[in-house]
């Protein structure tokens, strides 16, 4: 398995504060001889969709925030077991909202420019 001990507690404390159960590990991060590779975690939980897909943000954005921007895929199982993401109307509007989401970071790393030359340019007015 192709995580650190402090990742793997990380995604169990993770799983087990937003759903109650630990998310296990699949895909080629199992595969110790692969290099690179998504996480992808696969958790079961009895909830209403609206609310799996709730809690699956948070747990997107707190193992955003703990391991860095990596490609984190935790897919959420409805009651019959069978993974939500794979719907392809779920994975459009993912593909869509990471999409919006790069675009949204493009435009506040320019606005933090912009604003960041307007205020050296009204320093500089003001002193000279």
């Amino acid at each position: 398995m192709r995580l650190t001990p402090q990742e793997r507690t990380l995604i169990r404390d993770l799983g087990l504060r937003h759903f109650g159960t630990v998310p296990r590990l699949f895909g080629s991060r199992l595969d110790d001889s692969r290099g690179g590779g998504d996480i992808d975690l696969r958790v079961t939980t009895p909830l209403p969709p609206a609310e799996a897909a709730r809690r699956r943000l948070d747990l997107l954005a707190d193992l955003w925030i703990a391991l860095g921007e990596q490609v984190l895929r935790p897919f959420t199982a409805d009651v019959l077991g069978e993974p939500v993401s794979d719907h392809p109307l779920i994975v459009a509007v993912r593909n869509d909202a990471l999409e919006a989401a790069r675009g949204l970071e493009t435009l506040l790393a320019r606005l933090e420019t912009r604003w960041a030359a307007s205020s050296a340019a009204g320093a500089a007015e003001a002193a000279g």
